[in-house]
């Protein structure tokens, strides 16, 4: 199975290091930029688009969180026999970033190198992508589209994570917003219940 996705997009990506350079700041920072920037934006748009983002970030992380600890799950790149190359390992004279994932060198013992699944670089990419499309500009939704789709074949290609991984990632996020909205609609009923209806 993972000769189909995972090893091609590693085994490519290590012969091009120009890619491979770029795909490796992708994986440490963009998660750290546009996840709040989205909340930003999202706060401007103000409403029930932001609230239910809010709590859906929060419900998906804490899921995530609560698999980690679970089920440790080691990532493709700390498993050389199946032939995926660590590619932040390989190309970490480029960046701040040591042999343990986008870690700045020197305390990749203070991050957990056994939370590959799910994959919350690619839920928290999706995430995004859900409030950027509820956005009105249309700009929004062509970023919408791009940042997940990078964002899959760049923890791929480096060999962060499995295919497995990032549909765990997107379970959490999808299953986080069906909770949302369902407590939303629930809340809504019994407000509306209460409300007297007036006399005819």
């Amino acid at each position: 199975m993972f000769d189909r996705v995972e090893v091609p997009l590693n085994t490519w990506i290590g012969t091009v290091p120009v890619v491979a350079v770029t795909a490796c700041y992708f994986y440490a920072l963009m998660h750290y930029v546009m996840t709040p920037a989205v909340l930003l934006l999202s706060r401007r748009h103000g409403g029930w688009h932001y609230w239910r983002g809010y709590w859906a970030i929060v419900l998906a992380s804490a899921l995530a969180l609560a698999v980690y600890a679970a089920w440790p799950a080691a990532p493709p790149r700390l498993m050389p026999d199946l032939g995926i190359a660590d590619v932040m390992r390989d190309f970490s004279a480029y960046g701040w970033w040591g042999s343990a994932a986008s870690a700045p060198r020197g305390i990749g013992d203070a991050t957990n190198q056994y939370a590959a699944m799910p994959s919350l670089h690619f839920g928290w990419s999706l995430w995004c992508a859900i409030q950027l499309w509820g956005l009105p500009s249309r700009a929004w939704r062509v970023v919408a589209v791009a940042y997940p789709s990078l964002q899959v074949l760049v923890v791929l290609a480096t060999g962060n994570h499995f295919l497995l991984d990032v549909l765990g990632g997107a379970a959490c996020v999808v299953l986080a917003y069906a909770v949302v909205g369902l407590l939303h609609r629930a809340a809504t009923s019994r407000a509306g219940a209460r409300v007297p209806v007036a006399a005819g």
